[in-house]
């Protein structure tokens, strides 16, 4: 794949992940590519609601991790495209397929070790 056009789609991906992150937390400025869960502080004296904000938080740090890994992904994509070392599996270093980068330009490994 053209490291300009996976660079491209990279970026859109970047911004789009980065959106989805900052509705469900709060970027760490400590610790880059770091997200934190955003929640609620306020105490509550319902037990209802500390169970309603209990679960709350537990799906918004579930949909965080999950979308902080595919930025983490994408970010070391992109530093691969700088440095040259785009578009090559972490496990064998041969070429990962055309197809394969096409629809997911941040993969890491070819076909043949997508499971590993």
């Amino acid at each position: 794949m053209n490291s300009d056009i996976a660079k491209e789609a990279l970026e859109k991906e970047k911004d789009a992940l980065e959106k989805q992150l900052e509705s469900v937390g709060v970027h760490n400025k400590a610790v880059p590519g770091d997200w934190i869960t955003a929640q609620n502080t306020t105490p509550e004296e319902d037990p209802n609601l500390v169970a309603d904000h209990t679960e709350e938080y537990d799906e918004k740090r579930a949909t965080l991790a999950h979308l902080e890994t595919r930025y983490n992904k994408v970010i070391a994509a992109l530093n691969k495209i700088d440095s040259g070392n785009y578009g090559l599996c972490v496990v064998c270093q041969k070429p990962i397929e055309e197809d394969r980068l096409a629809v997911l330009p941040s993969a890491e490994t070819c076909l043949t070790h997508k499971d590993n």
